[in-house]
């Protein structure tokens, strides 16, 4: 008896992270994540690769907090304050992103508040 296993198609993901980076709000699109550029493809491997390392190492709760603290530490994000709300921010969409369980809204309420993004069907 064989066994078929059928995989699934992520092709269209790559596209789709394109467009998300499109898309982000005015305030994130200069944004640096190490020395590329936010809209460099690169840049999203990097902050992919910082989020990984980070809870790879936890083995409790993670918090986006102490992510973005990590990544400030091992300098994937800039230490300037007034970036923090927007490194947050970039924590919070990454993390949607990359696990698809949801996509963050931007410019519906402030940096200090995180939002998910509701289709309206």
């Amino acid at each position: 008896m064989s066994t078929t296993h059928t995989g699934i198609d992520m092709s269209w993901y790559g596209e789709w992270l394109f467009r998300q980076l499109q898309n982000l709000p005015h305030s994130l699109v200069q944004f640096r994540v190490g020395i590329y550029q936010i809209q460099d493809k690169q840049s999203l491997n990097t902050l992919f690769e910082g989020i990984e390392d980070y809870c790879a190492r936890e083995t409790e709760g993670v918090s986006i907090d102490e992510i973005t603290e990590f990544l400030r530490e091992t300098g994937v994000f800039d230490h300037t304050k007034a970036l923090h709300g927007h490194q947050t921010l970039l924590v919070f969409a990454a993390l949607g992103w990359r696990s698809m369980l949801y996509q963050a809204a931007f410019n519906v309420c402030s940096m200090q508040e995180l939002a998910i993004h509701q289709d309206s069907d």
